[in-house]
């Protein structure tokens, strides 16, 4: 039987190594060609010859380049992540092509990291652990604060919210939510209250953890005005989209104490820099530049869904919706679809 060949843009040796095993495994007829640039106007061209091309959070697929894939022949798109923002789905459906996500991969790993940015920033881990290498075994520099009597507050409470207001809870902090839509399984937890209003939130609590989607409205929803709302020297947790935080905003804030911390695993410009090695071309990117030389600020190279366990039902998730495709369903039909069904 010949096998499938499936483009993936972007492409690392962690994420084959995850295909190639999962392929092999099912003895699936697929074959992965890589490719380690990102989709955009200026590389559609790569797809000449594919059905199916493989995309993730950084790749871009505009109106014009769902255009050029159409034409190329190809008629799926297979995201290997929960966001879309940087598709445009209604053109790919005109254009008569699949797009599908993985909406929800490992929320527990996202939370996870989330926690785990928020403790390494507040206990000063990373800066006790430089200090060390450098043979600096003081403790200067490295108090921290008791999470425990603080309060959090939670902005978006879909999977991964909801598991880190749990985890928060569990640390015996006072937890303030704020969605559009309440999530059922928080309503009856003790001490876990949801707010209508970021206008009330923001002054209350000590940290605010961001799991929103980014859109129109989100888009640097934490700017100048959200943080000066904000409790002085608050923690700032970001492991949702870069483009929720208007970086120039932060660092004047960070700078005049007004937050006292920062964990973000995203930044609004990482398209060209996280997810590849940058040692000698350097970041070019001051606001990044600046924000990584800051003691108070801890961040991670967009890798907060990097669990074995997440990789595997990211893998699987996606070929089962390759099969579906190569099956005869078409747009709307294939499982986690973003095309929207004709009225």
């Amino acid at each position: 039987m010949a096998k499938e060949r499936i483009l993936m843009y972007a492409s690392k040796q962690w994420s084959l190594n995850a295909y190639d095993y999962q392929i092999q495994k099912d003895q699936s007829p697929f074959e992965i060609v890589a490719s380690p640039d990102l989709l955009g106007e200026n590389t559609v061209h790569q797809a000449k010859g594919f059905k199916v091309v493989s995309i993730f959070v950084n790749d871009k697929l505009s109106a014009k380049t769902a255009e050029a894939l159409a034409n190329f022949g190809v008629g799926m798109v297979v995201l290997r992540c929960a966001g879309f923002d940087n598709v445009d789905v209604e053109a790919c459906t005109q254009y008569g092509i699949t797009v599908t996500r993985v909406p929800a991969y490992s929320p527990h790993a996202v939370a996870e990291f989330a926690i785990a940015l928020l403790l390494g920033v507040n206990r000063k881990i990373h800066r006790a652990s430089s200090k060390m290498l450098h043979g600096d075994f003081s403790l200067d520099g490295l108090v921290g604060w008791d999470l425990h009597g603080k309060t959090a507050g939670i902005i978006g409470t879909g999977q991964t919210g909801a598991i880190v207001a749990n985890i928060l809870h569990a640390f015996g902090m006072r937890v303030l939510c704020n969605d559009i839509y309440k999530n059922a399984s928080l309503l009856l937890i003790p001490n876990l209250t949801y707010v209508d209003s970021l206008d009330e939130m923001l002054p209350q609590c000590d940290v605010v953890s961001l799991h929103c989607p980014l859109n129109a409205h989100t888009l640097r929803m934490v700017d100048a005005e959200f943080i000066h709302k904000c409790k002085r020297g608050f923690t700032l947790l970001n492991v949702a989209r870069g483009g929720l935080v208007d970086s120039e905003a932060l660092l004047k804030g960070l700078r005049e104490g007004q937050v006292g911390a920062a964990g973000m695993d995203v930044y609004e410009n990482e398209t060209e820099i996280f997810f590849h090695d940058r040692r000698e071309a350097g970041i070019h990117d001051d606001n990044l530049g600046r924000l990584l030389l800051l003691p108070q600020v801890l961040i991670t190279p967009h890798q907060a869904f990097l669990t074995r366990d997440a990789l595997g039902t990211i893998v699987e998730t996606s070929l089962e919706s390759i099969r579906q495709y190569l099956s005869g369903k078409r747009l709307h039909e294939v499982q986690h679809s973003l095309n929207k069904a004709p009225k």
